[in-house]
């Protein structure tokens, strides 16, 4: 919580530089809301992208958060 806001806190450390990602918070009740969409960069040069992203939440508090790639597919899930 900051400033009485509840956030769900993302962060990628291994991923492809220059894809976009759409973020995806899943209720318990399969509703499925956007959480915004970023491009992960390579600033280190290393080769691999990585990135750290604060979601505003509002409501009940999501059971699963996806990462779905331009294809639509799931790149990433987590459950809580």
């Amino acid at each position: 919580t900051l400033s009485g806001r509840s956030y769900l806190v993302l962060n990628v450390t291994s991923g492809r530089p220059g894809v976009r990602y759409d973020c995806i918070l899943v209720g318990r009740d399969g509703s499925r809301t956007s959480g915004g969409s970023w491009v992960l960069t390579d600033e280190y040069g290393t080769g691999a992208a990585s990135g750290s992203w604060l979601v505003p939440l509002s409501g009940d508090a999501p059971a699963s958060v996806e990462l779905v790639a331009p294809s639509g597919t799931v790149w990433s899930r987590g459950t809580f």
